[in-house]
């Protein structure tokens, strides 16, 4: 028998906006995740909810050094800069991953 978990895997990129700040993403999103991005209308939104799922950790905190949530508030306050690296990143590694998968 197999046990059914999350096996995806992560990679960390640092941002350069920020001096010493770091963001842990998966390689990809979880199929029950697929359907609600789908049904989201524009790309923007599309990509904001996608990184939601698939950026695992940042080392970003507030001003009382407890970490801050993932969500759309606070990726709303990354530079644009950031956000498309994260963006970029995030298509490649997918990409990457899906090539290995057709060699094999």
């Amino acid at each position: 028998m197999t046990i059914l978990k999350d096996i995806r895997k992560t990679t960390t990129i640092e941002l350069p906006s920020y001096d010493g700040a770091t963001v842990e993403i998966y390689d990809g999103m979880l199929t029950k995740d697929m359907k609600e991005m789908l049904a989201i209308e524009n790309d923007f939104d599309r990509g904001m909810f996608m990184l939601t799922k698939v950026i695992k950790s940042w080392s970003f905190v507030d001003e009382n050094e407890k970490s801050l949530p993932v969500n759309v508030d606070t990726l709303g306050l990354l530079t644009t800069k950031d956000f498309n690296l994260i963006m970029n990143k995030v298509g490649n590694v997918v990409g990457e991953l899906e090539a290995k998968k057709e060699q094999s």
